[in-house]
């Protein structure tokens, strides 16, 4: 008969069913029990201490989330706290020449040998267009297509492509006697890669080789770039699949740095809701939603789909549920996809609850919403989930940390990487590079003219204190390379090239005659070399049917201007004789990057936070997003539909070209009810589409979205909360964070009621010049910053320009150079400004007041 014991922790008990059994044993009923009592003592302290550590010790596990996508494992629920970010800059030492988009870049850049080469626009795995390589032998030589490096130093390189065999037997990637192993890739551009050594300084050529076996075969390749690499990276890339490598080494046009970096956790459910699926082409089917997790299919014969498509990882486990009003005829699958959009294969149908694997080469996955007959269908909680047990539904719910910053590095070392850093909640950037683009904002002179070009100056803020030749790269309007060379400015004969001058902060650049429309005669205005960075080139245009091909301005004639139709060829468009004060369209400016003498702190926007599910989480670390632009869609006449970025649509285009658009916000909620759409007419590849009754005339429109290009990318590195104690003192920090936030928002609210731009009185003679053209000079508060002045003044004397009024003066008396005239010299001179804390605002340390004086400048309060 079985002893009787205690419920909880089975103390031993006095069996009185029976005369017999009722008796007090020592043993039993004090011994063991006592036993008992202090196992289950011991038991309790130990899961009371183990209470106490988690309560009481701050724990966190460590994270790095890598580019690209990815499965994380969390312990538990928490939110991600970002460590840090570091920079990273690639030079694609092809320029844009590697992105095969323009012609004008054959017989200069990239050339032939035993083929003929043409770019193609029929296929474009990125961008527009690739080159087309086509055979003129049989065999058993190559055809090739030649890529260009320009001058390279001694060190180790890498050069890598994307190649499409077409009808060739197979190609290879070669420099010099460094042959890549044979390959073939029919149909889909193929990532290829070599890494080689060179000894001497020259210029040399990387080449694809083509093998053909008749005359007319073809070949492609796309996205060629060639990377100065370290020899500790040339070393661990022995470690590293190919995949890797292209995830790492990205094609970037000419100089990228990181760029809006962002991490995205998909949400438990990675399937979208139902409004963001679309029909098959040709349409033959009706999607009628009835909340955004239950749809009825309207078909009228078999296998008339409705699709999404989602991210997946290559050799990870997923589990499909749904519910379906018909089984058997009406379902849901997946087809897997690789990066080129190739299907390697399908789930199983009429099967709920399945467990599949995606293929190791699948990329992405289509969702197929559809039926084996006509009829009405309905379908409820579609559910995918990461592993091989499916989860009770919930509706998708991503989270997004997106940091909109440029992250700069050296190119070549790696060394002197800008930092993310978090403090009190809110994302700073340690800038120590510079990164931006030459175009109407700098003040231009001439330093020099030289036979065929011409030196041209300007003044750069925190610029590097020492001209060496690793704190400067640039690039011009075709993205080809501008070798930094201390010293050229004075021994230099050549064009493209730029020096330094540390102490006066000034960057010289040679700029060609043919380049410009400069004759060597001529010494162009501050404006009008302002018109050529801005895409405009000049020429004598007397008498009319002139061009820049043949007639450069040499100073006497009539001055005329036009740009590039595509913004690298000389086919010219839009001449004209009145003087360009905008960029030219197709026009990419000249981009410098350099080193800062003292690095900056700069506040970073920001927008969401990342959380982790306990469990698989599928994360993706990126570049290129764009959060929350502005835009304004437009009224199409042809179908009464409203429409963002689309190129048949005037007014509607978004700042950059689109890749993926992934919200639509109208008065900074959501808009559900906007159509994101593949459509050939995109600035890129998507658009927006609102039906004229989801369209709100009077509603403030924004977009975040990610560029089209491919950028650097960088690890997340941070951590999460792994107890209690940590998990409350992240929750209570945000918080307070937040109420801050909030408070911030307020004072920047009722910095936004304060009056705009304020124009002064002016003193002592000076005026603003060039009224109704010129900028005025006047003054305005910026939030976090101080005051900003600008505009342009002329004929005062030196002394006091202006009085500053309260609230807006100084603490401490304050020092800057601008950048004057003066006509009796013809000459530039840069005095510097004094703005004391009484408010005045004064020019001194000149000999003579400047004709004319132009200031921008920000004074710290």
């Amino acid at each position: 008969m079985t002893n009787p014991v205690t419920p909880n922790i089975g103390l031993n008990k006095i069996d009185r069913t029976s005369p017999a059994t009722t008796y007090f044993d020592l043993e039993k009923y004090i011994d063991q029990n006592a036993d008992t009592v202090d196992r289950f003592a011991g038991e309790a302290s130990q899961a009371i201490d183990a209470l106490q550590q988690r309560l009481d010790t701050e724990a966190r596990r460590e994270v790095v989330l890598q580019p690209g996508l990815q499965i994380v494992n969390a312990e538990r629920s928490a939110p991600f706290s970002l460590s840090g970010i570091k920079g990273r800059t690639l030079v694609n030492l092809l320029g844009r020449a590697g992105g095969c988009e323009n012609n004008s870049f054959i017989g200069r850049n990239i050339s032939n040998y035993q083929s003929n080469i043409s770019i193609d626009g029929s296929r474009k795995p990125l961008g527009d267009s690739c080159l087309k390589v086509t055979s003129t032998i049989s065999g058993p030589n190559s055809s090739y297509a030649i890529f260009n490096t320009g001058d390279l130093q001694p060190g180790y390189y890498l050069f890598a492509a994307e190649v499409d065999t077409g009808t060739m037997i197979h190609a290879s990637l070669n420099f010099e006697s460094v042959l890549s192993d044979l390959f073939v890739s029919s149909g889909n551009f193929a990532f290829q890669f070599i890494r080689f050594y060179v000894s001497a300084q020259g210029e040399y050529s990387v080449n694809v080789l083509f093998q053909p076996t008749e005359i007319g075969q073809i070949g492609y390749v796309d996205n060629a770039r060639l990377y100065t690499i370290t020899a500790e990276e040339n070393s661990k890339i022995d470690n590293m699949t190919p995949m890797e490598v292209a995830e790492k080494y990205p094609y970037v046009d000419s100089i990228q740095p990181v760029r809006n970096p962002y991490a995205i956790h998909y949400g438990e459910n990675l399937l979208p809701p139902f409004n963001e699926y679309v029909p098959a082409v040709p349409r033959s089917s009706t999607l009628n939603i009835k909340t955004p997790y239950e749809a009825d299919l309207l078909t009228t014969a078999t296998t008339q789909p409705w699709n999404a498509f989602i991210k997946v990882v290559g050799g990870e486990t997923y589990t499909l549920s749904y519910e379906s009003s018909d089984p058997a005829i009406a379902y849901i699958n997946l087809q897997w996809l690789d990066k080129n959009g190739a299907p390697l294969g399908y789930s199983p149908k009429n099967e709920n609850g399945q467990t599949v694997q995606a293929p190791e080469d699948a990329v992405r996955a289509k969702i197929l919403v559809t039926a084996t007959a006509a009829g009405k269908f309905n379908f409820i909680n579609p559910m995918l989930n990461i592993g091989s047990k499916p989860k009770p539904f919930k509706p998708r719910e991503d989270s997004l940390l997106a940091l909109q910053t440029e992250l700069s590095a050296d190119p070549v070392t790696g060394a002197n990487a800008d930092e993310v850093f978090v403090k009190d909640g809110q994302y700073f950037k340690l800038a120590k590079w510079r990164n931006f683009r030459l175009d109407g904002q700098q003040l231009y002179a001439i330093h020099s003219s030289k036979i065929g070009f011409k030196w041209v100056q300007f003044t750069i803020p925190n610029g590097p204190r020492y001209n060496g030749s690793n704190v400067f790269y640039m690039s011009k309007f075709n993205g080809i390379g501008i070798s930094h060379i201390p010293g050229s400015l004075a021994a230099g004969t050549l064009p493209d090239q730029i020096d330094y001058d540390p102490g006066s902060k000034l960057v010289y650049i040679s700029v060609s005659n043919t380049d410009s429309g400069w004759g060597d005669n001529y010494t162009p205005t501050s404006d009008e070399i302002k018109a050529y960075f801005m895409g405009w080139t000049m020429y004598d245009g007397t008498g009319g049917g002139q061009s820049p091909n043949s007639n450069q301005y040499t100073g006497t004639g009539a001055k005329w201007w036009a740009r590039r139709s595509n913004g690298v060829d000389r086919v010219w468009l839009n001449a004209t004789n009145i003087l360009p004060t905008i960029q030219a369209p197709n026009w990419t400016p000249y981009q410098l990057v350099y080193q800062l003498e003292m690095p900056m702190i700069e506040p970073i926007v920001y927008e969401g936070m990342l959380t982790f599910n306990e469990g698989d989480n599928q994360i993706e670390v990126g570049t290129g997003i764009v959060l929350r632009e502005s835009a304004k869609p437009n009224y199409y006449l042809a179908n009464g539909n409203y429409y963002i970025n689309n190129t048949g649509v005037s007014g509607s285009l978004l700042k950059e070209k689109v890749s993926f658009i992934l919200r639509v916000y109208r008065n900074g909620q959501v808009d559900n009810p906007a159509k994101i759409e593949n459509d050939v007419n995109a600035y890129g590849k998507q658009h927006v589409r609102f039906l004229p009754s989801d369209f709100d005339p009077f509603a403030a429109y924004s977009v975040t979205y990610l560029l089209l290009g491919t950028f650097p990318t960088v690890p997340f590195t941070g951590t999460y909360p792994a107890n209690e104690k940590t998990l409350l003192e992240k929750l209570t920090d945000a918080v307070q964070q937040n109420a801050f936030a909030v408070s911030v928002l307020m004072n920047k609210k009722a910095d936004k009621d304060a009056p705009g731009w304020i124009i002064p009185t002016l003193l002592n003679g000076w005026a603003s010049r060039n009224a109704g053209s010129d900028a005025p000079l006047s003054y305005r508060k910026i939030e976090g910053l101080g005051v900003q002045v600008r505009g342009i003044i002329q004929l005062g004397t030196t002394g006091t320009v202006f009085f500053l009024p309260d609230g807006y003066r100084p603490e401490k008396t304050h020092f800057c150079n601008v950048m004057g005239y003066m006509q009796s010299q013809a000459s530039y001179i840069y005095p510097y400004i004094t703005v004391t804390p009484d408010g005045d605002f004064r020019i001194d340390a000149v000999t003579s007041p400047p004709t004319w004086l132009i200031i921008d400048t920000i004074i710290p309060l």
